[in-house]
Order: structure tokens, then C-alpha cells, then sequence
């Protein structure tokens, strides 16, 4: 077996359950709420949850003095963030 594999093998077992893109887009998304956000970001927390009937979903939670975005993946989560801005703040980001 190449060290290629190997390496792709051991990663599978680390992240069992998870894909790389669910683990990538956690960091990616992050990342952007800080860069969006600025200063707020700290009121933000970002979730992964299961899509629903093979669809992307998003939901958005407030507890403990912080907004709670969940999704399905980053894009979802970024749109959990879109959709809060917009309709709870007034105010659009592009």
C-alpha cells in the first residue's frame, strides 16, 4: 500500500462520521462570521446538523446571549447568517 493510502485510511478512522467537507467547511465558516462580523463575532456559534430528506437546511437559535447558526453544511450556515442579517438586523452584506 502507497503512502497515499495510508495517509487517506488514516484520516478516514480520525473523522469517522464526518466528511472532509463538513470538517473544512466548520473552519471556513468560522472564518468568515469573524470576518463579517467583526468585533460581534464572539455572539456567534456555528453547528453542522443533518440534512433533511436529502436537502440542505439551516436553523437559527438564540441562547446564553449568543446567536446560534446551524446547517447542513457551510454554505447553509453562511445562509443561516445571511438570513439573520437580513430579516432580524435590517441590513445586507454582499
Amino acid at each position: 500500500m502507497s503512502a497515499k493510502k495510508i495517509y487517506w485510511c488514516i484520516v478516514a478512522l480520525l473523522f469517522a462520521g464526518k466528511t472532509m467537507a463538513e470538517i473544512n467547511n466548520t473552519d471556513a465558516v468560522n472564518d468568515l462570521v469573524k470576518r463579517v462580523m467583526q468585533d460581534k463575532a464572539q455572539y456567534f456559534v456555528t453547528a453542522i446538523i443533518p440534512r433533511e430528506n436529502g436537502r440542505d437546511v439551516f436553523e437559527l437559535e438564540s441562547g446564553n446571549g449568543k446567536i446560534i447558526l446551524r446547517g447542513s453544511n457551510g454554505l447553509s450556515i453562511a445562509s443561516a447568517l445571511n438570513y439573520y442579517l437580513q430579516h432580524y438586523c435590517h441590513c445586507i452584506i454582499t
